[in-house]
This record gives structure tokens, C-alpha cells and sequence, in this order.
């Protein structure tokens, strides 16, 4: 699924709760991540690519336009 089609394959939501977490540890968990996932994409520079775009279209915005939402920063 992605933001495009949500709308529609997805349930209403009443909420949403966006967990904060400062970058460098996010930076670590990915680091740590990556010594077993096996994933081509957890490294340094790709973990960049997310985070930017996480902040361009950070999904708290995203379900705070849909209608009726609250979306709550913890």
C-alpha cells in the first residue's frame, strides 16, 4: 500500500501518534540494524535519502490533512 491509494484500501483512522526520536539515534539503530538485515538499503547514505524525505512529506503530515484526524507528537 502506498500514500497514494491509503485513502481507500485502508480503514478510517480516529488517530495517530507520531513517536519522536532524535536523528542520531535513529542513525544508530539503523547502523546496528544493518550488521544483520541483510538489507541493501541500511546504510549511511540511504538512511539520509529517508530521513529527508521523512521531512519533506513527514507522514505526520500526511495524516493530519485527512479529515477528522488528530495526530499527536510523543
Amino acid at each position: 500500500m502506498n500514500s497514494a491509494n491509503y485513502d481507500t484500501q485502508s480503514p478510517q483512522l480516529k488517530a495517530a501518534l507520531h513517536l519522536f526520536c532524535p536523528l542520531e539515534i535513529s542513525r544508530l539503530r539503523v547502523a546496528k540494524r544493518a550488521l544483520t538485515s541483510g538489507r541493501y538499503n541500511d546504510n549511511t547514505e540511504e538512511f539520509e535519502k529517508r530521513h529527508q524525505k521523512f521531512l519533506k512529506e513527514g507522514v505526520h503530515d500526511f495524516f493530519r490533512r485527512m479529515s477528522e484526524l488528530e495526530c499527536h507528537e510523543v
